[in-house]
């Protein structure tokens, strides 16, 4: 029984300091650094041509499409409208194998004025091979100082561009990502959770350095690039790791915010988080070398965050598993197991009522202990092989 106990208090201990004692200590240590410096002040031009746009350095902006003939109209024009010297700006959008009309559709908005002074290129691949695949296509078409990518669905502030260059004026910096919002957010928890992991993003890269990117938009130097596995998941995690690998730092700035249009429901969220938890799975393995103690907070933060959000929905299980034997002898633990029930009825019920006026509280309780349930069976299925179907227009956290 003895060793039960163990068990169960270290996974208290993991719960607890994943989900409270790292966001403290990130909360104070972030503040306290970034007092130490702030973030520097993009180019202001205004949308003229100015004397300093010589400095600017080059950019081709990567975009994967596959089947968003809904969006991709605006996210050119979009991209019409970002402050940049069009000289130095290039636009490549790779079309994965659609089935629907995203590729006429883009071909018919080239005529339009507004896209006129853009230098873009279309790629039309004739099948479907995968995100992964188009990326490392893509990058051998790179020859600019610095590569961005973003997603479809995602609309861009007009000064995304300049606030991004901004960063690499610091020779050390290979990545800089932005932030992340909702046009219209699927559930409050949705929102709530992604608030956080802005908040989190910004601590970690005012420590040592973010820890992946969000696939909406974030910007690298070309050398930073290296080809991906074939069967990579959440590339806009690994890629900025890779990074960080070769001794670059990755920022985070949150000035500005990528708009998400794509509206998540109930099913696309349980397929997008199961297969994070899988990609969540894939880079720890992956990317074992940055958890040496070389890499300082970056290595601090991955072991932190990226790193326990695997074992937590196995610490979960255990925590409930070794609370039943442990109820027999103590009141304490009797209390705790009734805590525990009563959590995971709560959370049935709003996954049940969804329609129900629930407390904000417990809907932030419902969406992440239903987050570690899919994360779960993500890491499952992968470790088991299983097939999972990852859709390559998915986004990943």
């Amino acid at each position: 029984m003895e060793w039960i106990m163990i068990v169960f208090w270290l996974c208290a201990v993991l719960v607890v300091y994943h989900h409270v004692g790292y966001p403290l200590l990130l909360k104070f240590g972030g503040r306290q650094a970034r007092k130490v410096g702030n973030s520097p002040s993009p180019m202001d031009r205004g949308f003229k041509a100015e004397a300093g746009d010589e400095a600017l350095p080059t950019i081709t902006l990567l975009m994967p499409v596959y089947n968003e003939a809904a969006t991709i109209a605006a996210k050119l024009q979009n991209l019409a409208s970002l402050d940049y010297p069009a000289d130095k700006l290039w636009v490549h959008v790779h079309f994965d194998g659609c089935s629907d009309n995203s590729y006429p559709i883009a071909l018919s908005q080239l005529g339009d004025p507004a896209l006129q002074q853009l230098q873009i290129r279309l790629f039309d691949h004739p099948h479907n091979r995968g995100k992964v695949a188009v990326l490392n296509e893509a990058m051998t078409r790179v020859h600019s100082d610095l590569v961005a990518l973003t997603d479809v669905s995602a609309l861009l502030p007009i000064d995304s561009l300049l606030l991004a260059v901004a960063h690499f004026a610091d020779p050390k910096v290979g990545v800089v990502g932005e932030a992340y919002r909702f046009w219209q957010p699927g559930s409050q928890g949705e929102e709530s959770y992604w608030q956080y992991q802005s908040q989190i993003k910004l601590c970690e890269s005012a420590l040592g350095g973010m820890l992946g990117a969000h696939g909406a938009f974030y910007m690298m130097r070309r050398e930073c690039l290296t080809p991906l596995a074939a069967d990579t998941i959440n590339d806009d995690f690994i890629l900025p790791m890779q990074a960080i690998a070769k001794g670059y730092k990755a920022v985070y700035d949150n000035r500005c915010a990528a708009l998400e249009l794509e509206i998540s429901d109930a099913a696309l969220e349980a397929t997008r988080r199961k297969r994070i938890g899988a990609g969540n799975t894939q880079q720890l393995l992956r990317l074992l070398p940055l958890l040496h103690p070389k890499f300082g907070w970056v290595a601090f933060n991955f072991a932190s965050g990226k790193g326990l959000r695997v074992l937590m929905p196995l610490c979960l299980m255990l925590l409930w598993l070794c609370a039943i034997p442990l109820a027999t002898q103590s009141l304490l633990f009797q209390v705790l197991l009734v805590l525990q029930l009563l959590g995971y009825l709560l959370v049935i019920l709003i996954q049940l009522t969804p329609l129900h006026p629930w407390p904000n509280l417990f809907r932030k309780i419902h969406y992440l202990v239903l987050g570690h349930w899919y994360n779960g069976m993500g890491t499952l299925r992968y470790c088991l092989r299983a097939p999972i179907r990852f859709l390559s227009q998915e986004k990943a956290a």
